[in-house]
């Protein structure tokens, strides 16, 4: 994470779960160089948050004792692998693209996890991959 603070300030980036009850907070030190700061994420710090929705937000103490408070920005931690997509077989009711089925067209049809981006790969008799669709799948799975 980065950001901008007026020099010399202390910065703490606050890290909020959804109720807005804080999850962590982060002391910014030795790297607040003129008015640039930043800090990373660790991956226990980031798994220590748990899934789902969280926020940010950073607070600045100059030397004279104000303070400053950034807006919250929002973000989701998702670190779990999607459910395994299916493909509903058999395709064409028999697994055989025929020449009616063919210059009609054919419905591919399965399930992936709502909101992932699922891909069909057509893969030809020598095992390459002739082409590729992407979809992005709505809150319906």
């Amino acid at each position: 994470m980065t950001g901008t603070a007026e020099a010399g300030s202390r910065v703490e980036v606050v890290v909020l779960n959804s109720d807005q009850s804080v999850a962590q907070t982060l002391t910014v030190t030795n790297s607040l160089v003129g008015t640039n700061w930043s800090i990373p994420l660790s991956k226990t710090q980031i798994d220590n948050l748990g899934q789902g929705p969280h926020s940010i937000k950073v607070v600045a103490t100059d030397s004279a004792g104000n303070v400053a408070s950034s807006a919250p920005v929002s973000f989701t931690v998702d670190t779990v692998l999607p459910t395994t997509p299916t493909l509903v077989r058999p395709i064409a009711s028999d697994d055989v693209i025929n020449l009616v089925e063919s210059n009609s067209g054919v419905l591919l049809s399965g399930t992936s996890e709502a909101n992932s981006s699922t891909q069909v790969s057509f893969i030809n008799s020598n095992g390459v991959v002739d082409r590729k669709s992407t979809r992005l799948n709505s809150s319906h799975a």
